[in-house]
Protein backbone atom coordinates (compact mmCIF):
# COMPACT_ATOMS: atom_id res chain seq x y z
CA UNK A 1 0.00 0.00 0.00
CA UNK A 2 3.12 2.47 0.91
CA UNK A 3 4.37 1.90 -2.68
CA UNK A 4 1.38 2.98 -4.41
CA UNK A 5 0.77 6.02 -1.88
CA UNK A 6 4.92 6.99 -2.88
CA UNK A 7 4.06 6.70 -6.75
CA UNK A 8 1.40 9.04 -6.50
CA UNK A 9 3.63 11.72 -4.95
CA UNK A 10 6.45 11.20 -7.87
CA UNK A 11 6.22 13.83 -10.07
CA UNK A 12 5.25 12.41 -13.55
CA UNK A 13 6.80 14.12 -17.15
CA UNK A 14 4.23 14.05 -20.00
CA UNK A 15 4.53 14.99 -23.31
CA UNK A 16 1.92 15.56 -26.27
CA UNK A 17 2.20 16.64 -29.84
CA UNK A 18 -1.00 17.98 -32.23
CA UNK A 19 -2.18 19.04 -35.21
CA UNK A 20 -2.49 22.43 -35.31
CA UNK A 21 -4.91 23.20 -37.41
CA UNK A 22 -5.32 23.41 -41.89
CA UNK A 23 -7.47 24.44 -44.65
CA UNK A 24 -9.48 22.90 -47.28
CA UNK A 25 -9.98 24.03 -50.98
CA UNK A 26 -12.31 22.85 -53.52
CA UNK A 27 -12.50 23.70 -57.10
CA UNK A 28 -15.35 22.50 -59.98
CA UNK A 29 -13.05 21.41 -63.20
CA UNK A 30 -16.25 20.34 -65.25
CA UNK A 31 -17.89 17.21 -65.96
CA UNK A 32 -18.56 16.67 -62.11
CA UNK A 33 -14.84 16.38 -61.34
CA UNK A 34 -13.35 18.09 -58.29
CA UNK A 35 -9.91 18.96 -57.01
CA UNK A 36 -9.46 18.57 -53.49
CA UNK A 37 -6.63 20.47 -51.77
CA UNK A 38 -5.82 20.07 -48.20
CA UNK A 39 -2.89 21.48 -45.97
CA UNK A 40 -2.90 20.78 -42.56
CA UNK A 41 -0.10 22.11 -40.34
CA UNK A 42 1.56 20.55 -37.47
CA UNK A 43 3.55 21.25 -34.32
CA UNK A 44 7.20 20.47 -35.14
CA UNK A 45 8.36 22.32 -32.02
CA UNK A 46 6.97 19.92 -29.35
CA UNK A 47 7.07 16.83 -31.93
CA UNK A 48 5.99 15.74 -34.96
CA UNK A 49 2.59 14.24 -34.53
CA UNK A 50 1.82 11.72 -37.12
CA UNK A 51 -0.82 12.20 -40.61
CA UNK A 52 -3.65 10.70 -41.09
CA UNK A 53 -3.07 8.56 -43.99
CA UNK A 54 -5.64 7.70 -45.33
CA UNK A 55 -7.62 11.23 -44.48
CA UNK A 56 -11.28 10.71 -44.97
CA UNK A 57 -13.64 13.89 -46.12
CA UNK A 58 -17.06 13.38 -46.13
CA UNK A 59 -19.38 15.52 -49.03
CA UNK A 60 -22.83 16.74 -47.72
CA UNK A 61 -25.56 18.30 -49.25
CA UNK A 62 -27.53 21.30 -47.62
CA UNK A 63 -29.77 19.23 -45.30
CA UNK A 64 -26.08 18.04 -43.80
CA UNK A 65 -26.61 14.73 -45.05
CA UNK A 66 -23.61 12.67 -46.06
CA UNK A 67 -23.69 11.88 -50.08
CA UNK A 68 -20.28 10.45 -50.21
CA UNK A 69 -17.29 9.26 -47.98
CA UNK A 70 -13.68 9.49 -49.65
CA UNK A 71 -10.89 7.58 -48.30
CA UNK A 72 -7.47 9.76 -50.23
CA UNK A 73 -4.09 8.08 -49.54
CA UNK A 74 -1.09 11.42 -48.88
CA UNK A 75 1.03 12.58 -51.20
Amino acid sequence: MKFWLILLFLPFCGYSTHLIGGEMTYRYLGNDNFEIKMTVYRDCYNGIPPFDDPVSIGIFDSNNTVLRTLAISLT
